[in-house]
């Protein structure tokens, strides 16, 4: 079994694969959506970069009427922030 820690940046999620102890090997840090098509070249699992997937989607959700307010309102593009009351 190998272990893995997720370390969150502003680029995407990382995960830190170190191999099983009786093998050995180098410890690697791994963007999971960038290596995507990769995956199984790490022994990592599909499901992790649908939970990546899963979560980036909850987020957007989550802020879908600020993003219409902010697609639609001109006073964003010129540096005004919108005020919610």
């Amino acid at each position: 079994m190998f272990g893995l820690i997720k370390i969150e940046t502003k680029r995407g999620e990382i995960i830190a694969y170190s191999p099983p102890p009786a093998i050995g090997g180098l410890i690697k840090s791994i963007n999971v959506i960038d290596n995507l098509f990769f995956l199984q070249n790490h022994q990592l699992d599909v499901q992790i970069a649908i939970d990546y997937i899963d979560r980036a989607l909850g987020k957007y959700e989550d802020n879908f009427q600020f993003l219409i307010i902010r697609t639609f309102n001109p006073f964003y593009y010129i540096g005004i922030p919108y005020m919610s009351t």
